[in-house]
């Protein structure tokens, strides 16, 4: 993966979160940073918000690199790949075939 795509990973990721944001409380608004824990006990995030952020990724993704993915599948994410912002997109660039 080059560079360039390997840095719209990353803002696709972003722009999902933004989305992601605009359906949820205040008080449970994601934060941008690598080490945002999403699936924990210590998380903010209910279920249905991980899903759903996971189909804003795939979205953006399809929107910004033409690469369709399924987020949501059985076999898409280990539990460790979603313990934070940064193990999603660090699993992303490894499934893209960095």
């Amino acid at each position: 993966m080059s560079g360039t795509a390997h840095a719209c990973v990353e803002e696709a990721v972003v722009r999902a979160i933004d989305t992601l944001n605009e359906t949820l409380a205040q008080t449970q608004q994601v934060a941008k940073t690598r080490d945002t824990v999403l699936v924990d006990a210590t998380s903010s995030l209910d279920s249905m918000a991980v899903v759903n952020l996971l189909v804003f990724i795939e979205d953006e993704l399809a929107q910004g690199l033409g690469i369709q993915l399924d987020l949501t599948g059985a076999n898409a994410f280990n539990q460790e790949d979603l313990k934070t912002l940064g193990s999603v997109i660090d699993a992303l660039r490894r499934k893209l075939g960095e």
